[in-house]
């Protein structure tokens, strides 16, 4: 053990407060009511989707900024650019996700003209933003990946059917 890391745990119980070491990594507990990332996530958003959950309380802004690159990673990885996110918002609703996702994509300043790049901070950030912002992540991954894999489980469980030669 580290001599910093067992500094950190001897002042931590000075102060009443508990922390966890795992590999010199500190685990922070979990006690907001932000949704868990979607089990079908792709591994390239959840660490992100993670970090803006344990900043969210105390700083939204920053939460709604990493937030946007995880909209940006999540394009990618449905097979859209993750560069324009207007457009690739635009591509999903025309392949059958609710056109309100996009309006409401546009109020949290995702995507529109009030757009704000990934990653920065907006000013104008309400607390309520980012909290709608991971729901939505976790919604767009159960339309476009879950469902999907639904209908594919479904199909892989037919009979094999074999037309009758009478």
């Amino acid at each position: 053990m580290k001599l910093q890391t067992l500094w950190e745990k001897i002042r931590r119980r000075k102060s009443g407060q508990q922390s966890f070491w795992i590999n010199e990594e500190m685990i922070v507990l979990d006690n907001t009511t932000v949704p868990h990332p979607h089990a079908d996530m792709p591994r390239s958003c959840i660490k992100l989707y993670n970090e803006a959950r344990t900043i969210v309380r105390h700083s939204p802004k920053s939460s709604a900024a990493i937030l946007r690159l995880v909209f940006y990673a999540l394009m990618k990885e449905l097979g859209e650019t993750g560069v324009h996110i207007d457009r690739d918002i635009h591509a999903l609703v025309k392949r059958g996700m609710p056109k309100r996702i996009q309006t409401t994509l546009e109020y949290c300043r995702v995507t529109g003209k009030n757009g704000v790049p990934p990653g920065e901070v907006d000013l104008h950030v309400t607390p309520d933003m980012p909290l709608i912002m991971f729901t939505l992540i976790n919604f767009i991954v159960e339309e476009q990946i879950t469902r999907a894999k639904r209908i594919e489980k479904a199909y892989d469980n037919l009979p094999v059917w074999e037309p009758d030669e009478t």
